[in-house]
C-alpha cells in the first residue's frame, strides 16, 4: 500500500478495509488505534466516504479490536452493520419476486455489483452496502422486461428526498436515456421499511459506456453466453451471474466510467475505494482458474484493453502487485497520460492537476471539475447530453 503523505487515519482505512487483512497490515492498524490523538470520527467519515465501514467492523470484530474502539463509535458501525444487514435482507425480498418473473419469462438477467458480491465474494450478506440492485439484461429483452417490472409496482423515474416520492420520467428522458447511455430511467418501488424507504432497479443492457468517443468491439453477447444459472439466498432465488473474467471487466468498466466520466464525478462516485476493494477481493478469489493470456486477448481485441488497465493498475497502487506481470505488459496501452485525466467521454479528456493517491482524500478534488465544467461548459458536448435532462438529480 502506498501512503503518499496520509495521516494515519487515511492509512488506517485501507489496512482494515478489505477481507483479505495481512498480519502486516493488522498491527498497523492496532499501532495506530493505540495513538493517543487518534481522531476516529474522521476515520469513520473517510470509511462512509469510501464505503468500508461495514468491511472494517467485521475485521474489527473478526479480529477482537473493539477494545481500542471508543464505545460510541463502536456502536454507532455496529448499528450500521445491522441496520445494513436488514436493509439486504428486505432488498432481497422485493428482488425475489423480479428474478423470479424474469426467469419464468425466459429473459436471462444478470445480477451485478454489490447484490452479486454479496453472495459470492464477501462472507456476509451484511458487508456490502448498495445504493440501488443492478441487473443486465439483453437488448432485445429490454422491452419484455421493462413490462414485468413495471407489472410488479415499480415505476421509472427517480426519488425526490424533500417530499418522499418517486417522480415518474418524461418519455424524453426514458427515450434519451436508452438511447444515450448503457442503460434505462432506473425502476422504483416504494416499500417503507425501516433502512429502506424505496427499492431501485437499475437495468442494464451494456457494461460499457456508448458515448461516442468511447466505442469498442467487445461483444456483449458472450456475457450472456457464459453467464452462470444460479439460486441465490436462503429462497434459492434463481438468476444467472457473469464468469469471473467478464465480472471482473463489468467491475472494472463500472470503476473507469464512475472515475473518469463526467457524470460519475459530478455525482461524486469517484475514487470509492470499496470498487477496488471489489476487485482486488474478486481477483484473489479466481486468481487460480482464470486463463490471464485468453482474458488478455479477449481485451485487446475488443478493444477495451485500457478500461481493465486503468482499474488494474490502480488497484495495484493500493494493493500492491496481484494481477500476473505478463497480463499487465500485455494489456498495457501505448500511451499512459490517461491515467491521470477525466472527461474521457469528451473529444479532449481534462488532466487532473493532483494524482489519484492525492485525491482519494481530498473532498475538495471535486471544486476543480466543477470550476472547469462551468467555465467552459460548450467543451463537454457528451456529457451535456446527459444533463441537458437529468440535470440537477446528483446524489
Amino acid at each position: 500500500m502506498q501512503q503518499c503523505e496520509w495521516t494515519i487515519e487515511q492509512q488506517t482505512v485501507l489496512l482494515l478495509g478489505s477481507i483479505t487483512v495481512t498480519d502486516e497490515n493488522l498491527e498497523r492498524a492496532r499501532t495506530f488505534f493505540a495513538v493517543k490523538n487518534f481522531d476516529h470520527a474522521v476515520w469513520i467519515s473517510y470509511l462512509l466516504d469510501h464505503k468500508l465501514a461495514l468491511i472494517t467492523f467485521w475485521n474489527i470484530k473478526k479480529y477482537k479490536l473493539e477494545g481500542l474502539i471508543p464505545g460510541k463509535w463502536r456502536h454507532i458501525l455496529d448499528l450500521y452493520f445491522q441496520s445494513n444487514q436488514y436493509r439486504n435482507e428486505r432488498m432481497m425480498e422485493e428482488l425475489s419476486s423480479v428474478l423470479e418473473a424474469l426467469y419464468n419469462a425466459d429473459v436471462r438477467c444478470v445480477l451485478l455489483k454489490g447484490s452479486m458480491l454479496r453472495y459470492t465474494v464477501y462472507p456476509d450478506i451484511g458487508l456490502r452496502y448498495s445504493n440501488d440492485i443492478d441487473l443486465l439484461i439483453p437488448e432485445n429483452d429490454l422491452t419484455k422486461a421493462a413490462e414485468i417490472i413495471s407489472s410488479l409496482q415499480f415505476i421509472q423515474g427517480h426519488y425526490k428526498l424533500d417530499e418522499k416520492i418517486i417522480v415518474p420520467a418524461s418519455r424524453q428522458q426514458i427515450m434519451l436515456k436508452r438511447m444515450t447511455t448503457h442503460e434505462l430511467v432506473p425502476f422504483l418501488k416504494e416499500i417503507k421499511k425501516p433502512f429502506c424507504e424505496f427499492i431501485e432497479l437499475d437495468v442494464h443492457f451494456d457494461i460499457f459506456s456508448r458515448s461516442k468517443n468511447l466505442q469498442h468491439a467487445f461483444p456483449i453477447k458472450e456475457l450472456f453466453e457464459n453467464a452462470e444459472l444460479r439460486f441465490i439466498g436462503e429462497q434459492h432465488v434463481p438468476c444467472y451471474t457473469l464468469s469471473p473474467t467478464h465480472n471482473l471487466l463489468q467491475l472494472a468498466s463500472h470503476a473507469y466510467q464512475d472515475a473518469a466520466l463526467m457524470q460519475g464525478i459530478l455525482n461524486r462516485k469517484d475514487n470509492e475505494l470499496i470498487k477496488y476493494v471489489d476487485i482486488y477481493e474478486s481477483v484473489l478469489l479466481n486468481k487460480g482458474s482464470i486463463d490471464w493470456v485468453q482474458f488478455a486477448a479477449d481485451l485487446l481485441e475488443g478493444q477495451v484493453n485500457h478500461v481493465f488497465y486503468y482499474v488494474a493498475y490502480h488497484v495495484e497502487l493500493l494493493f500492491g502487485e496481484i494481477f500476473p506481470a505478463s497480463f499487465m505488459e500485455a494489456i498495457r496501452p501505448e500511451r499512459l497520460d490517461y491515467l491521470n485525466q477525466y472527461a474521457q467521454e469528451e473529444a479532449e479528456p481534462v488532466q487532473w492537476k493532483t494524482s489519484f493517491m492525492e485525491r482519494l482524500f481530498d473532498r475538495s478534488r471535486i471544486d476543480e471539475v466543477f470550476q472547469v465544467f462551468q467555465v467552459d461548459r460548450e467543451r463537454f458536448a457528451e456529457s451535456n447530453k446527459f444533463f441537458g435532462v437529468f440535470e440537477g438529480q446528483f446524489r
